[in-house]
């Protein structure tokens, strides 16, 4: 930087001063301009971040409800399935007992497909779904055992006619086995619907936590920017202004005024021409003045010379007459 002074001294300036001291005056507007830039970029970078977390957090809230979709075509396939077992002991003509049992074996495979497609989906994406896998596999053994009692052994006997003795063992083997689904599929609801709870608390915790973040950044990135930047122009207008001072002390006939440079820049380089061209200007106008008073001596003495010759010549002319 520069500081008006008598002398011309280098001045010492600070480590961020001597940093930006020589750098040319477009990087140092650059560098005013960039920071608020770069805090700009920042944010909006943070921003993306936020938003790429928030799509993949709603792909796993997706995922739950998927699950959720699936687990309930599965329920409804297997009410369907044990729906039809009953009705097959129920009815006694065979031709609507026949089409009920076809039924069941219809939304029974319906429903171990289902099953079976979740298990698949589960074991392609870890993500898809939050009930364990273990758990699934019961569901799907259950299903398998009901399905294996109901043709081999409930359907002969109903094909035969025997109802009570179908009955019984419907209720002392599918029954059980019935209320173990309705477990599992209610176990397989509050898996889901626990997860799609927590994540959405995650996204409501994590959206205020990036907010308060982007928030203090923006302030103090800045505030940051804003100091630097308001730093960087006074290192450009102070010294303009001082060089300013010392041209108007020239205007007003002060040859002793000098810019002290501490700077390479075009400030400083203006600065030492300045101070270059003020000497020089001083020193010319030493010269003058010393000429003038040697002038003025001579001017005196030939004065001098002058009288006593005249002087002389009256005398000269006083004897002559």
């Amino acid at each position: 930087m520069t500081n008006v002074n008598a002398g011309a001294k280098p001045a010492r300036p600070g480590r961020v001063s001597r940093l930006l001291a020589d750098r040319s005056l477009a990087t140092k507007i650059l560098a005013a301009v960039a920071l608020p830039a770069v805090v700009a970029v920042v944010v909006a970078v943070q921003g993306i971040g936020v938003a790429a977390d928030g799509a993949d957090t709603s792909h796993r809230i997706g995922n739950n409800v998927t699950a959720l979709h699936k687990i309930e075509e599965m329920s409804a396939s297997l009410s369907d399935a044990t729906e039809a077992a009953v009705a097959s002991m129920i009815d006694t003509d065979a031709a609507t007992t026949k089409a009920i049992l076809d039924a069941f074996s219809e939304h029974i495979a319906t429903g171990e497909k289902r099953i079976s497609d979740f298990q698949a989906s589960n074991a392609a994406n870890s993500e898809f779904s939050a009930v364990p896998a273990e758990v699934v596999q019961q569901l799907a053994d259950s299903v398998s055992e009901i399905h294996d009692v109901v043709d081999q052994e409930i359907t002969p006997l109903v094909q035969a006619d025997n109802f009570n003795q179908a009955l019984g063992i419907y209720a002392g083997k599918v029954m059980p086995l019935i209320d173990e689904l309705d477990k599992l599929t209610e176990q397989m609801n509050q898996e889901e619907m626990a997860d799609a709870a927590e994540e959405v608390t995650a996204v409501e915790a994590e959206r205020d936590s990036n907010f308060l973040t982007a928030l203090i950044f923006l302030v103090v990135g800045l505030g940051l920017a804003a100091g630097a930047a308001l730093f960087i122009v006074r290192g450009i207008t102070r010294p303009l202004r001082e060089v300013s001072t010392v041209l108007d002390a020239l205007a007003h006939g002060d040859l002793t005024k000098r810019v002290q440079v501490s700077s390479k820049d075009e400030v400083g380089v203006m600065a030492t021409a300045l101070n270059t061209a003020t000497e020089s200007m001083k020193e010319t106008v030493s010269a003058i003045s010393q000429g003038m008073v040697s002038l003025e001596a001579s001017s005196q003495e030939l004065s001098t010379v002058a009288t006593q010759v005249a002087a002389s010549a009256e005398e000269t002319s006083a004897q002559a007459g």
